[in-house]
């Protein structure tokens, strides 16, 4: 039962989320917005930091460069997906976004050979066939949001496999998602103030 509760509030706000993120952009462009709610994550995810001293003494600092790769996949995918709900609604931004979770093994095959999985194949297959059907079975009928959507869950997916790897070869999960919501917000941020 506490698992269907909480998956149930999970689903929930996500989609409320998905609605705010189209809401909000009657008042801010796509890299206020971004800026703003990594800012506010910067500050929510700062106090943890503390906790990660123990982990210091086991692990090994990323480089900035490293740093600033994440924060720019981190950015490039929340501005386009952001941007994206300037021209497709919610459901299909929504169920778009969640592409992700089958390009992100493309990504990994890509760039670390390994295969992807039978199943994995066939939920590619369906979400373009779902794709397909949203446009209302007309590939000419598909938005420029829902591509948005497409390129959005495609950066996603190379963010993913990029701060998984940081993340087990430095094993500082909390100094990289900091220093990811501190770039990707002052990057955004001051190119939606610009």
């Amino acid at each position: 039962v506490l698992l269907v509760g909480a998956s149930t509030t999970a689903v929930a706000l996500w989609g409320f989320g998905n609605v705010c993120q189209k809401t909000v952009l009657d008042d801010l462009g796509p890299f206020t917005t971004v800026g703003f709610r990594c800012l506010i994550g910067l500050l929510i995810i700062l106090p943890l930091l503390s906790q990660e001293r123990i982990a210091r003494q086991r692990s090994s600092r990323p480089s900035l460069k490293l740093l600033a790769l994440i924060s720019l996949l981190f950015a490039g995918g929340m501005v386009t997906q952001q941007a994206s709900f300037a021209s497709t609604t919610v459901t299909n931004g929504s169920f778009l976004i969640t592409t992700t979770t089958v390009f992100t093994p493309l990504v990994a095959w890509l760039l670390h050979r390994l295969w992807p999985s039978p199943v994995i194949w066939m939920a590619i297959v369906g979400c373009l066939i779902g794709t397909f059907l949203m446009a209302g079975g007309q590939w000419s009928s598909v938005a420029i949001g829902d591509i948005l959507c497409l390129i959005s869950a495609m950066i996603y997916s190379v963010w993913f496999v990029v701060l998984g790897d940081a993340v087990v070869r430095h094993g500082r999960p909390i100094l990289i998602t900091v220093s990811q919501f501190l770039g990707a917000g002052l990057l955004c941020l001051a190119t939606g103030l610009a």
